[in-house]
């Protein structure tokens, strides 16, 4: 299934992170370009989300 989620804070991002892990293909919205270039770089804002396997997820 294809999933988007608006907004990639602390919310967003964990739900966009349990549904990549489900297998679902995935596009996370944010109006900030501060959080959308960290995230691009595998770099997480949102404790309990590892960098590593925010990476992985990135890549697959």
């Amino acid at each position: 299934m294809k999933v988007s989620v608006i907004g990639q804070g602390y919310v967003g991002l964990t739900v966009t992170v349990a549904a990549a892990k489900a297998g679902h293909r995935l596009i996370g919205f944010d109006i900030s370009e501060v959080i959308v270039k960290r995230l691009k770089e595998g770099k997480t804002h949102v404790p309990g989300i590892d960098s590593n396997e925010l990476l992985k997820l990135i890549a697959s």
